[in-house]
């Protein structure tokens, strides 16, 4: 089929660099055939062979939608500049506590034997299908789910398991949203609004009216907008289809009954506080400690352009992924706990792959075990053990390539 435009996003997501060139090869194939390929993309394998390049910016929210540039490419012969030559320094753990299984046979696994070091980073690393899901997602979270006496879904086979008694917790930080309504928010879901309710509610303008912390909740009958309930919004039901939503017209989207947005700080109602970019509400309450260092953990992360009462309805993959890290960093559980992600880069440029590292480096610093099922190489260079699958997928994967020690570089 030929005069055919084909859109693509992020096609690369969950492919080894090796299995980029076969995608390569088919985009190559199409163009060949007079079709037009548009794609939107963070590696550079693919950049480096693009023939026209669109570049937005400069950075994210309503500091983006520019365009920067507009070009075509002259040299598009492309590199290998995704790809990472793994070079264990050795297998031995010594003077580390570990978390080890045995016999490890789910799925495609081959009964292998696996150790990772307490208190690090870990990235499970391998082509598509060698068994790195099944080994870190179905196997070794429920596994330790199962020894925390918790109960799991998914339970992987396996035949004995040792040192998960060195943990206390274990999370598994998906990209899954935070919710499926707009009552559910980054504010609501990290814990931070509860603070913020709880200082409206000490204000002498709020003490005076008799206001509680629950007036300052819209999920409350005694603060909330009567019409919408605190939603801001009234769903529309379409039958078969979803639902749409309209702004209520008696709080014109704002929440709260008019008495909560009488109650100002610095001249904000907490409604407008919900309208505002997290990193605006945090230099609002740059004075309350524990507020201000809550709103800068999403700073670090790099999403503190999102606002505070967004819906999480609108929110992408990696920011709902990087707002349940930032949810875990205030709750401040860090010490013997274990944080288990898959591909949180996905839909990240460098700079912000950068400081998801800083912050995964930080968790392992203060006591956390990171494992991270990964293909970008800048947060693999910053591994301290490494366990490759391979070496190829379905039943040719399954097994255990290499594993060790990796030395460390800088970013």
């Amino acid at each position: 089929m030929t005069n055919i435009l084909y859109v693509m996003d992020e096609p690369s997501k969950g492919l080894h660099p090796r299995d980029y060139q076969f995608l390569i090869e088919v985009i190559r194939d199409l163009k060949k055939l007079n079709n037009t390929v548009i794609m939107v993309e963070h590696k550079k394998a693919f950049i480096d062979r693009a023939d026209y390049l669109v570049e937005v910016g400069p950075r994210a929210g309503k500091y983006g939608g520019q365009l920067l540039r507009a070009e075509e490419v002259q040299d598009n012969k492309g590199s290998n500049r995704d790809t990472f030559d793994f070079r264990p320094t050795n297998k031995v753990i010594s003077g580390n506590r570990i978390l080890a299984l045995k016999g490890v046979t789910t799925n495609n696994l081959k009964n292998i034997d696996i150790k990772i070091p307490l208190s690090k980073l870990t990235c499970v690393i391998g082509v598509s299908g060698s068994g790195k899901s099944s080994l870190v997602s179905k196997t070794i979270y429920p596994a330790v789910l199962k020894k925390l006496g918790k109960k799991s879904d998914v339970t992987g086979e396996y035949k004995d398991i040792c040192g998960a008694n060195d943990l206390k917790e274990v999370y598994y930080v998906s990209q899954n949203p935070i919710g499926k309504t707009p009552r559910s928010i980054p504010g609501t879901y990290s814990g931070v609004y509860d603070l913020i309710r709880d200082y409206y509610a000490k204000l002498e303008q709020a003490k005076k009216k008799r206001l509680t912390k629950e007036h300052f909740s819209f999920n409350s009958k005694k603060g909330q907008c009567s019409e919408c309930k605190g939603a801001g919004l009234i769903a529309v039901p379409m039958h078969f289809m979803p639902d749409i939503y309209t702004t209520c017209t008696k709080c014109n989207g704002r929440r709260y009954d008019d008495k909560i947005l009488e109650i100002k700080y610095k001249g904000y109602s907490i409604s407008d506080l919900l309208e505002m970019e997290i990193n605006e509400v945090k230099e609002v309450f740059r004075d309350e400690k524990k507020i201000f260092d809550m709103l800068d953990i999403f700073d670090r992360l790099g999403i503190s352009y999102i606002k505070l009462g967004q819906s999480a309805t609108t929110l992408s993959g990696g920011e709902a992924q990087r707002i349940k890290l930032a949810k875990q960093l205030c709750l401040g559980k860090t010490k013997d706990v274990l944080y288990i992600l898959d591909e949180p880069t996905t839909g990240l440029d460098d700079e912000n792959v950068k400081k998801l590292i800083y912050i995964l480096k930080e968790l392992t610093n203060n006591g956390a075990t990171v494992i991270v099922i990964e293909h970008n190489s800048l947060l693999i260079q910053q591994a301290d053990w490494i366990i490759e699958m391979g070496p190829d997928g379905g039943n040719l994967g399954g097994y255990v390539v290499n594993e060790g020690w990796l030395n460390n570089g800088t970013i």
